[in-house]
């Protein structure tokens, strides 16, 4: 049985889920942490002191430490929103920038390399020619949710493993970096046209962020 879980996301996506878990377990004692900082309080404070306790990430980029992977006393999970084929970050940038026919959204073990961890579910949907960043993007965080919801029951009440899918990761991680280097298209002149537009369709959502959010 399952006393706590330390869930590892925003504050919205935590008030949703704790729900699900305690309707499950109305037992359960349910912590939160939105940054590593707060995911290494909750653990220092709470989480090493005994008991039955689980971690779950859920498209969060914040990173499990290896010491809390160690310690813990039963399987963690991170719900990815991206496919086996695009484990890492903006997976959904690359997706639309390599002109991918399908997308999805995987849960995993967590483990000490990020995304590399054995698969325990996926999920998977088309993309339109046509299809923008942000429209892969919300279909992916839907089929996580759905996931999330399906397994629930499991990861609230049970203290045993979820069985694997033997399903491969079979991308590259893509990384914060290379997408940073691609969203600087307007910097490039030696860009061709039809790569500069590539670029601007995967990558223009990354470029305005970072440039409004700059200091």
């Amino acid at each position: 049985m399952i006393d706590s879980i330390l869930l590892v996301t925003g504050e919205t996506e935590a008030g949703h889920m704790s729900e699900a878990l305690l309707e499950h377990n109305s037992a359960l004692t349910i912590r939160h942490a939105a940054t590593r900082e707060a995911l290494m309080a909750a653990f220092e404070r709470d989480l090493c002191d005994g008991g039955v306790w689980r971690v779950i990430t859920f498209s969060t980029n914040v990173v499990v430490p290896e010491a809390v992977i160690r310690a813990m006393p039963v399987a963690g999970y991170n719900f990815h929103p991206g496919p086996p084929a695009y484990p890492g970050s903006c997976c959904a940038n690359f997706a639309v920038y390599d002109g991918a026919e399908t997308f999805g959204a995987t849960v995993h073990e967590l483990a000490k390399s990020v995304d590399t961890g054995a698969i325990v579910a996926t999920r998977s949907f088309p993309i339109a020619p046509d299809d923008s960043v942000a429209a892969v993007q919300t279909e992916a965080f839907s089929q996580l949710c759905a996931l999330f919801y399906t397994l629930a029951s499991h990861l609230a009440v049970r203290a045993a493993d979820l069985p694997l899918t033997g399903t491969p990761w079979t991308g590259m991680p893509r990384t914060l970096a290379a997408a940073r280097a691609f969203s600087r298209f307007d910097e490039m002149p030696e860009l061709d046209a039809q790569e500069r537009e590539n670029r601007r369709r995967a990558f223009g959502d990354l470029a305005a962020h970072w440039r409004d959010n700059s200091v």
